[in-house]
């Protein structure tokens, strides 16, 4: 309810939590592809990356919210 007052919109929070999903899958993929155990580390680097992807995917939505009241 905060990202969707921030945002002053309902959908841009479900595609910025929608993001997170994918970045896991990459992750499963990642340590499959590699012959990686689940560990410690691993665990780390997967709650730095969700940050990231989650950092990222508000500077995208931000980024085309402006692109579009910028065109209107």
């Amino acid at each position: 309810m905060i990202m969707a007052a921030q945002l002053e919109s309902l959908l841009s929070p479900f595609v910025i939590m929608f993001t997170v999903p994918l970045a896991l899958t990459g992750v499963v993929f990642g340590l499959f592809a590699f012959g990686k155990t689940l560990s410690v580390p691993a665990l780390m680097g997967i709650l730095i990356l969700t940050g990231i992807v989650v950092n990222n995917a508000i500077v995208m939505i931000d980024y085309i919210n402006r692109l579009v009241t910028f065109k209107s």
